[in-house]
């Protein structure tokens, strides 16, 4: 077993050593924690949370659409630079 500290940790996997702490206290992170309130990790087990447990799930957040009201009353949506109206889009769904 290679043991490294949480700031290697934090490193290694280019995040705050806060961080590191915050996965440890979650599960996602196993450690030895030592008599002056540090810790230790296992190099493998950081290695694999790198690659395998950091992997977000779901849909990656691009592109996302704003909807408001501008100062007519008009509800408007953005997405990707191009902003129309909600009764623009009803009228091209319409349309099909």
């Amino acid at each position: 077993m290679n043991l490294i500290s949480t700031t290697q940790a934090a490193k290694m996997l280019g995040v705050s050593r806060q961080r590191i702490q915050q996965l440890i206290k979650t599960g996602r992170l196993v450690a030895l924690r030592l008599p002056n309130s540090d810790y230790l990790l296992d190099r493998e087990h950081v290695q694999f949370f790198s690659t395998a447990e950091r992997k977000r799930t779901g849909r990656p957040r691009l592109n996302r659409a704003k909807a408001r009201v501008n100062a007519d009353g008009v509800l408007t949506a953005t997405l990707a630079e191009h902003t129309t109206t909600v009764s623009e889009i009803i009228k091209t769904k319409g349309a099909k």
